[in-house]
């Protein structure tokens, strides 16, 4: 999957239906809504091409997790990236099985002198959890109205990114989430999926967050270098909250 074409919301009611009409002979509501051109049309001179190759030795581990903590380094800042379904926020919202890339983006930066990434027990309210919260909450049917007039070019909003952000070391973060999606729901004839997982990606520092198959819990699936992988799994406040496996 391509996310010029499509999401992890698109992608994984494609297949659900994909199932029912393959397993059921089924046709109803199978065919997917495309509306992403329909919101969003393409912009001239926009190729929507990318030349980032392919990062190597990335490592991918499935943990259940609670929480943990960034760890902080002098001369560094991290900019944390997660994606936002806009579906319920656009006028007038859309079904949730609409068919494209129909997402924005909540940006945030944290410089490792601030006392923002610190989490205490039993309470994990603090400026990390605050900044991506307000970040999230702007990504609105204001936002995405101005982004379709032409008042902006992309629907991303950044909190806490200045130009001092972009000065020194830079550590890139994305985190996204699977949960509530279908993905359990598919079956092809011989029953559900016992186990679901994400797939390989060939980006470094991304976390993505699925539901365990019960609904009881999340599997956090990290990617990272080898040599960062080594390092994470031996934190011993890592391994307070989660469990670990292969």
């Amino acid at each position: 999957m391509s996310h010029k074409v499509a999401d992890g919301s698109s992608i994984t009611t494609f297949i659900k239906n994909w199932a029912k009409s393959t397993a059921r002979d089924n046709i109803e509501n199978v065919c997917p809504k495309i509306v992403g051109t329909t919101l969003f049309p393409p912009k001239d001179g926009v190729d929507g091409k990318s030349d980032l190759p392919p990062e190597e030795n990335i490592t991918p581990k499935r943990r259940f997790m609670a929480s943990t903590e960034i760890k902080k380094e002098p001369q560094r800042r991290y900019m944390l990236c997660s994606p936002v379904n806009i579906r319920k926020i656009v006028d007038p919202p859309l079904a949730d099985d609409s068919f494209g890339n129909i997402i924005g983006a909540a940006i945030i930066s944290i410089d490792s002198s601030e006392n923002d990434i610190k989490v205490e027990e039993g309470n994990y309210d603090h400026g990390l959890v605050n900044k991506l919260t307000r970040a999230i909450s702007k990504i609105n049917k204001d936002c995405v109205k101005k982004v379709q007039d032409g008042k902006l070019d992309l629907l991303v909003v950044w909190e806490g990114v200045d130009e001092n952000t972009f000065k020194g070391e830079l550590v890139n973060f994305v985190c996204t989430s699977y949960c509530g999606f279908p993905i359990y729901e598919a079956d092809f004839g011989w029953g559900r999926p016992a186990w679901v997982s994400s797939g390989d990606i060939a980006c470094k520092n991304t976390t993505i967050f699925m539901d365990t198959k019960n609904g009881n819990g999340i599997e956090a699936w990290v990617y990272l270098t080898e040599e960062d992988m080594a390092k994470f799994e031996r934190d011993k406040e890592l391994l307070t909250y989660a469990s670990p496996t292969t």
